[in-house]
Parts: C-alpha cells; sequence; structure tokens
C-alpha cells in the first residue's frame, strides 16, 4: 500500500466511510474569497491505494444547497454508506434525494428523500450559524430535536435501511426506514430509546443483526455512558 501523504483539506466533514481500498467523504470546503462550495462539490471518493491523491468531486449539489452545507453540516444531517457491492449510498441532509453511485460516480438510482420522513432543509441563515456552532445545547433544543434527522445508513438483506432520529414525549427515539429490492417500506421504531436530549446513535449490521452504539453529543461530561445494543431486524 501506498503509504505516502495525500490531503484533502476540507472545512467540514459531515460524514466519512471506506470500503475495501476505496473512501469517500461527504462535507464541503471553502473557495479562495471564504465563499463554501465553491464549486457545488459536497462529495469525493477515492482510492486508499493511491494515498488519497485520487480524491476528486463525485456529486455536486445545486449552488444554494451546496453553500447551505457549510451553514448546517455542524447538525450532522448529511450520512453515506458503501454496500457490501462497494456501491454508495448517499444522503446529502442540505438537499433532497438519495441516491446510489457506483464506483466510478455513475448514477446508478435515487429516491425521493420524502420516503424517510427527514428534515432537508436548513432554515438558518450564515450570520446565524455563529450561536448554533458555539452551543451543543442550542443546536439541539432549538433545530436538532425539532426534527428529524438521518443518523446512519445500515445494510440490510436484500437492501438498506435508514436510521431516523427524533425527539418525541420526553426521549430520543429512533426508526429504521427499509429500502429493499429498490422499493421503500414503513419505518419501524426500534426498540430503543434515551432520555437525554443529546443523544445519538450510529449502526453497522451482518444479515440480519443490527448492533447500535447510543452515545451523547454534549460538552460536559454525560450522566449517561454509552451503551451498545443488540437488534434483530425482521423484514
Amino acid at each position: 500500500m501506498n503509504t505516502s501523504p495525500a490531503e484533502l483539506q476540507l472545512d467540514l466533514v459531515a460524514d466519512l466511510d471506506v470500503h475495501g481500498e476505496q473512501v469517500a467523504v461527504l462535507g464541503a470546503r471553502r473557495g479562495p474569497e471564504g465563499r463554501f462550495a465553491p464549486g457545488d462539490e459536497v462529495l469525493w471518493t477515492g482510492s486508499l491505494a493511491s494515498g488519497l491523491s485520487s480524491l476528486s468531486p463525485r456529486l455536486r449539489a445545486s449552488g444554494d444547497a451546496a453553500r447551505t452545507m457549510g451553514t448546517c453540516g455542524i447538525f450532522d444531517v448529511g450520512v453515506l454508506r458503501y454496500l457490501p457491492d462497494g456501491t454508495l449510498l448517499v444522503l446529502q441532509g442540505v438537499e433532497a434525494g438519495l441516491v446510489r453511485l457506483a464506483a466510478d460516480g455513475q448514477r446508478l438510482q435515487s429516491w425521493d428523500t420524502d420516503i424517510v420522513g427527514i428534515e432537508t432543509t436548513c432554515g438558518i441563515a450564515e450570520e446565524e450559524r455563529g450561536s448554533f456552532l458555539g452551543s451543543g445545547t442550542i443546536r439541539h433544543l432549538f433545530w436538532i430535536n425539532q426534527r428529524r434527522i438521518a443518523e446512519d445508513i445500515v445494510p440490510l438483506p436484500g437492501g438498506f435501511g435508514v436510521l431516523v432520529r427524533r425527539w418525541e414525549n420526553g426521549a430520543t427515539r429512533w426508526s429504521l426506514v427499509p429500502v429493499i429490492a429498490g422499493m421503500a417500506g414503513v419505518a419501524v421504531d426500534l426498540p430503543v430509546t434515551d432520555p437525554s436530549p443529546f443523544a445519538h446513535l450510529r449502526a453497522d449490521a451482518r444479515g440480519p443483526n443490527l448492533v447500535l452504539l447510543v452515545f451523547e453529543k454534549r460538552a460536559r461530561r454525560s450522566p449517561f455512558p454509552p451503551r451498545l445494543v443488540g437488534v434483530e431486524w425482521r423484514c
């Protein structure tokens, strides 16, 4: 493996994933004049074997949405995941649409974001960004917990699932929206809740077995330690 250093300088990284020697990064960077996403790029892919020198733009959002990545990327609204066959699922979070890409960036399939019922618009002006950036409490109470957001994408037998977070009835809750054989199913509530308004979830799956990591995002020490939860998914 080539261990020579290489860099892709980004001002914001929303998510990243690796499959074999393939790597994908979702985020945004500023141009020379300070404008986010000057070329509307929000996704880069490349090969670890080449020391990341092959990282290149693979997905461009519309101009307004691409700039929104710079404002709202701090809310972790974008997710991506390589499936076992090497194709890449990308949910930008700042523009409607969930897409599946081939290794060369070719768009293979797309779905309307309505199938998972998440927030895909920011609604925050650039000048307001500082108050949200500086306080995790403000971010959660006045933005994140007012919306349904995608937390992760997991492979499932015959397809994949999108994990959706919501704050409801005094607890953080999650549901899984399955997309099997290209068709979206009904959202299923997971048997996992957390009393903390700062709770989040990451997941992985092998066949029908899901492993969920529940953890908090807050500046001070949390009274709720991270925990792993095993769930068997039945279609």
